[in-house]
């Protein structure tokens, strides 16, 4: 005897599993904003740096738990602001290398 499934019941399973991957690709970003911030940004401009992340992470599971797959597009638009905030610091705000932590050269 073979068992119907249901086609919703799959596609179901697979959204609820590709949300979960979406999610955890933004927590993993939030790696990289976390360290990435420590090399290339000066310690008074990575409160907001941060900040933004928070924020990004309850909109991240905010779209998570709505089933969305919208989630798909956090991580991407993290990194893309991460990239765009260190280099509007370097050109706009004049970030050099001696203001960096650690002796970043």
């Amino acid at each position: 005897m073979q068992a119907r499934v249901d086609r919703n019941e799959e596609t179901g399973h697979s959204r609820r599993v590709v949300k979960y991957i979406g999610f955890l690709a933004y927590l993993a970003t939030g790696l990289v904003s976390l360290l990435g911030g420590l090399l290339f940004v000066p310690r008074l401009w990575l409160v907001p740096l941060w900040g933004g992340w928070l924020v990004g992470l309850w909109v991240a599971h905010q779209l998570m738990l709505r089933g969305s797959l919208w989630v798909l597009a956090t991580a991407p638009i993290a990194l893309a602001a991460l990239w765009a905030y260190v280099t509007a610091g370097w050109a706009m705000w004049g970030w050099v290398v001696e203001d960096l932590p650690f002796g970043v050269r």
